[in-house]
């Protein structure tokens, strides 16, 4: 497990080389204006951290337009009703195989149509499958459907599976999903530190920003309290740089 002096000595290893590693934060699953969303807003605004809000547009309510604009939020397209319609055992997937391809190309057009209604240009035409799963025929059709980049969690697909999308994903989920809990101070910082010293030592994905994960809507008590340092402490740290997810995708946008 790392520890937060871990963190503070990749991040000065990166200011010693006169480099910067790139951060940013995307959260799951907004559909309205709930006090733990405005929690974390207002948490990361305090350190002036960048977060952009996967929304599901099916369930979307207008309260969460004035959050959102409130804290002036990048909004991407998170499916369109995040309904499961895996066939078991198959994994949750709300874009899985198993479905028609129209079906499933409809649904994101009309999310990404409803999201830009309800929030203009804060609207990024940015694709988050929910359970962070997509079949991979799907993928390839967003950039016809109207999207520029498309974000799931782990290493990035084939780019040649993606035709006309960037991909920019999360790597570093704070919940522990058996538990639906907190995953835990060390094992958050310890892949975090493996991150960026992969990307420091010249990995292959050496140029892609690190993604943090953050569901609101399960957020715990000790997740929240690791939210305050974590966010205070990478802002804070030479070396480390959040960015907004206009320039995470800014190579598409």
């Amino acid at each position: 497990m790392a520890s937060w002096a871990d963190l503070r000595r990749e991040a000065a290893a990166w200011a010693a080389n006169g480099a910067t590693a790139a951060l940013w934060l995307r959260d799951d699953d907004a559909v309205q204006a709930t006090p733990a969303l405005r929690a974390l807003l207002a948490t990361a605004a305090r350190h002036r951290v960048p977060v952009a809000l996967a929304v599901v547009p099916a369930a979307c309510r207008d309260d969460l337009v004035g959050v959102a604009a409130e804290y002036e939020t990048q909004i991407l397209v998170h499916g369109y009703a995040h309904a499961d319609h895996a066939v078991r055992p198959e994994r949750k997937s709300e874009f899985g195989g198993y479905r028609a391809m129209t079906a499933m190309v409809a649904e994101a057009v009309a999310g990404l149509s409803r999201l830009r209604t309800l929030f203009g240009v804060a609207a990024l035409p940015v694709f988050v499958p929910p359970w962070n799963r997509a079949d991979q025929s799907l993928v390839a059709r967003l950039s016809d459907a109207g999207y520029r980049g498309y974000s799931a969690l782990g290493d990035p697909l084939p780019p040649r599976v993606a035709p006309g999308l960037h991909q920019a994903n999360v790597h570093v989920d704070l919940i522990d999903w058996r538990r639906r809990a907190f995953a835990g101070a060390g094992g958050a910082l310890e892949r975090l530190v493996a991150e960026l010293k992969a990307r420091r030592l010249g990995g292959s994905a050496s140029s892609a920003p690190v993604g943090v994960l953050t569901h609101h809507l399960v957020h715990d008590t000790a997740l929240t309290r690791f939210l305050e340092r974590f966010l205070a402490e990478t802002a804070s740290l030479p070396g480390l740089r959040w960015q907004p997810a206009t320039s995470v995708f800014a190579p598409v946008l």
